[in-house]
């Protein structure tokens, strides 16, 4: 998506650039994946973003036993949801930004960015 086309993009009264930043400065979500057999399942991940002027991009870690990694293997769409939790008024649900998409395991060593 470029810059111009991000810039127009808004949610409510907040643009995409703001939510961007934001997720820049968080690093926990939630994967969500499906696996052969049709189950769904969530868990909560650590992500990582690379900096501007990069896309927006989640890389998760993760390893071959995990159930989430066997599950991306049989069926490459995800969701992912981060959360904006209310730090003062804690009774309040959280805020959350929700991705839907298309997961592809790289190696560790990858170098692509």
């Amino acid at each position: 998506m470029s810059r111009q086309a991000e810039r127009k993009m808004t949610v409510g009264k907040t643009s995409f650039g703001f939510v961007e930043s934001q997720l820049r400065k968080k690093s926990f979500g939630i994967l969500g994946t499906v696996g052969g057999d049709g189950r769904p399942h969530s868990t909560g991940v650590l992500y990582g973003i690379p900096p501007p002027p990069h896309p927006l991009l989640f890389y998760v870690m993760t390893g071959r036993r995990y159930q989430k990694t066997k599950n991306m293997m049989a069926n490459p769409a995800v969701s992912f949801v981060v959360p904006f939790p209310h730090y003062y008024l804690r009774f309040v649900p959280a805020n959350c930004v929700q991705f839907q998409g298309t997961a592809e395991i790289l190696p560790v060593d990858d170098r692509s960015l």
